[in-house]
């Protein structure tokens, strides 16, 4: 792959698959007006998740928290690049008068003229990352602690664990 992390495996690509169906089946997300439509609704998800992460409803094997947040940061590091983008066409372009004037404006606002703006949008996305990278850890802790107690239970029984 080209950014170096290895194929899915069979199990991984079943669940993977799994959940994009059970994701589908239970989209109830209300869209979001604006240019970048139901964008910014992705934090209530992120939330719900790390909420789940906190129950101990969702784990995580250390090997595949790795390769998310390691994606995760990756998205991160882009959504920072395209609002530095942003900043950047946030700037008024001196393109004269009249609809140049007009498009110019335009491209400011959805750029960075506050709410439902690129920026906006784009720095709330980041910040849903930095919570979701949090789920994940908590998601690998409680693998680590339901693999612990696991091992735990089968030595005691006697087992080799």
């Amino acid at each position: 792959m080209p950014d170096n992390t290895p194929p899915l495996t069979p199990a991984q690509q079943q669940a993977q698959d799994k959940m994009r169906h059970w994701m589908e089946a239970h989209d109830h997300t209300p869209t979001i007006p604006g240019p970048f439509g139901n964008f910014s609704a992705i934090g209530t998800t992120v939330h719900n998740l790390l909420a789940a992460a906190a129950a101990g409803q969702l784990a995580i094997a250390p090997d595949t928290a790795d390769a998310i947040n390691k994606q995760l940061t990756a998205v991160q590091d882009s959504a920072e690049l395209m609002v530095q983008r942003a900043r950047r066409v946030s700037r008024r372009a001196p393109l004269g008068g009249g609809y140049a004037e007009e498009i110019s404006s335009f491209n400011m606002q959805l750029a960075a003229g506050g709410t439902n703006s690129a920026e906006q949008v784009l720095t709330k996305f980041s910040k849903d990352i930095e919570v979701l990278k949090q789920a994940v850890a908590a998601s690998m802790a409680n693998y680590t602690d339901t693999d612990t107690g696991n091992a735990g239970n089968i030595r005691s029984a006697g087992g080799d664990a």
